[in-house]
């Protein structure tokens, strides 16, 4: 396949960034530039991606808009680590079994760790633009928490590297030892000089009875692209939640795969987006019951107002000697504009007779006897339509058992819903 100059100059950015890295590294980011030079980035064409035109829209002039600002996000008694050019901080030491580093330093000081864990989920292998990623990996962090270690506050993470016009490639690593627990939130809020394109992939992988609570959340500038990929490989008995909040960028995709890989595992997906103007946002899952008796739930909810776009592709898979698997998958859109658009498309793909698998999916529009029922009792238009808007949303939040971290995210949630076109009155 034919390469434009935009994925040309990635390549050449990828030969020269592998002088620095080790020599096990550096064969993973060669495997990783060849991949991306037999298909470059994703388009249409392929099936995964054939409801969000990643060439079309980094080609085309990016939204801009008065999207508003928004602190960093905060989470009283939450311990909290900066990344950025000059090093990483953190407001409290870690704790005994808790490291955290750079992803530079680890490289050179965590070797073995990063060797043994790096590149190993299946569902990295085959990803060309995760590929890329792997050649051109240079921000992001590795956490590792020892054997039954468990975190007694939350992880507030923000990644501030990489500024300027050139794409940023980040490479996230996190390893749970067996019976460690972790809460972590990720911050993805750049400001104005941060790159148009970020790309960030995570590689989790959770040890017998390992349990990890992971929250995203994106309110980057309308003028950026913001892509992720999490890849979790569970063992018997471990747990994963995640919760990923998208608000910002003008292009969201956030992709999760979840390979259910020991007996007892358990995995619960939830995520809401709220999109304005011409925002597209993806939001794609793979959850793969390789064992018997694993389970997973899934719940998304999604806001579109204007003319913006919203994805949902959710997949289920259960192998042939996986029975006893118990999987449940919804996702729910709400159009607050005749000119929104949402896309969805749910599947289960089964090999297994003895299962428990279900999946919905609903698109309408905001119940306007409702809205007229909460005016009849004295409440204003505007604020009518948010809260029935963030009750609609409230839903996706279950996956979320902290009460403080439930309360943070609904704060962003309704700034964002204070800003939406046709909520505001």
């Amino acid at each position: 396949m034919e390469l434009n100059a935009f994925e040309n100059s990635l390549l050449e950015r990828a030969d020269s960034a592998r002088d620095r890295l080790p020599a096990w590294a550096e064969q993973l980011a060669t495997a990783g530039a060849a991949r991306f030079a037999q298909s470059g980035l994703p388009h249409r064409r392929l099936e995964a991606w054939k409801y969000t035109d990643l060439k079309s829209r980094l080609e085309a002039k990016r939204p801009e808009g008065a999207q508003g600002s928004r602190a960093a996000f905060h989470l009283g008694g939450a311990l909290e680590v900066i990344l950025t050019k000059e090093g990483m901080h953190t407001s409290a030491p870690l704790g005994e079994g808790v490291r955290i580093f750079p992803l530079n330093d680890a490289l050179t000081k965590e070797p073995a760790l990063l060797q043994k864990h790096m590149g190993t989920n299946k569902a990295l292998q085959q990803d060309a633009l995760t590929g890329l990623n792997t050649a051109l990996m240079q921000d992001g962090f590795v956490l590792h928490l020892a054997q039954g270690v468990t975190l007694n506050r939350p992880i507030v993470l923000r990644v501030e590297v990489g500024e300027g016009e050139a794409p940023s490639f980040a490479r996230n690593l996190i390893v749970l030892e067996e019976g460690a627990s972790a809460v972590l939130i990720e911050d993805w809020a750049a400001p104005q000089s941060a790159p148009q394109l970020r790309h960030a992939v995570t590689e989790i992988m959770l040890a017998d009875k390992a349990s990890l609570a992971h929250v995203r959340v994106q309110d980057e500038k309308l003028e950026a692209a913001h892509l992720s990929l999490v890849a979790a490989d569970l063992e018997a008995g471990a747990k994963y939640h995640q919760f990923a909040l998208n608000v910002g960028a003008g292009l969201t995709r956030s992709e999760t795969h979840v390979h259910l890989g020991g007996e007892g595992a358990h995995a619960e997906l939830g995520g809401s987006f709220l999109l304005n103007g011409l925002q597209h946002c993806d939001t794609t899952t793979v959850v793969t019951h390789a064992v018997p008796n694993c389970t997973c739930r899934e719940v998304f909810r999604g806001v579109m107002a204007d003319r913006s776009r919203g994805v949902f592709q959710g997949k289920i898979a259960v192998a042939p000697h996986a029975q006893k698997t118990d999987a449940k998958m919804e996702t729910r859109a709400l159009l607050l504009s005749d000119r929104a658009e949402m896309d969805a498309k749910p599947e289960l793909e089964i090999y297994a007779d003895d299962v428990k698998c279900a999946h919905g999916a609903t698109i309408g529009t905001l119940d306007e006897q409702s809205v007229f029922y909460l005016q009849s009792r004295g409440i204003p238009l505007p604020v009518a339509r948010r809260m029935l808007i963030g009750a609609f949303v409230e839903d996706a939040l279950d996956v979320v058992s902290d009460v403080d971290l439930q309360a943070a995210l609904r704060a962003v949630i309704d700034q964002r819903l204070s800003r939406l076109e046709g909520v505001a009155g």
